[in-house]
């Protein structure tokens, strides 16, 4: 008789011989950049406040090696939620690819935030 239970572990993977899945102990981190546009109307106490509440979330999903850059005030190509111009922050982290969805979920929850858009760097 087969025991249903059996597992392989060969190296740093785990073979599920019943299912033949196949799952890695390791959680793997990937090189994201996230570049998000906030109200052009706010002041700077402001913009570090939203930038605070960014930055909040992505450590709440362990995220690695947050860096943080303030590009300004720029113009706008095409109008998103009545506003031409934006203040535009860009943000490197390493983090799974799991907790992405996550973070996309709270970041569309923040009024503060006009547009984002979250880039695998390693594709």
């Amino acid at each position: 008789m087969f025991n249903q239970n059996k597992v392989l572990l060969r190296g740093r993977k785990k073979y599920n011989i019943i299912n033949n899945k196949e799952e890695s102990n390791i959680t793997m981190h990937s090189n994201y950049e996230m570049i998000y546009i906030i109200n052009p109307n706010y002041q700077e106490e402001q913009i570090d406040a939203v930038i605070e509440k960014v930055e909040a979330i992505l450590n709440k999903e362990d995220v690695k090696e947050l860096h943080t850059d303030k590009i300004g005030r720029r113009e706008l190509s095409v109008i998103f939620k009545k506003f031409d111009k934006g203040y535009f922050v860009m943000a490197e982290f390493n983090g799974n690819k799991s907790k992405i969805k996550n973070i996309e979920t709270k970041m569309n929850l923040l009024e503060d935030i006009i547009r984002y858009m979250i880039v695998n760097k390693d594709k």
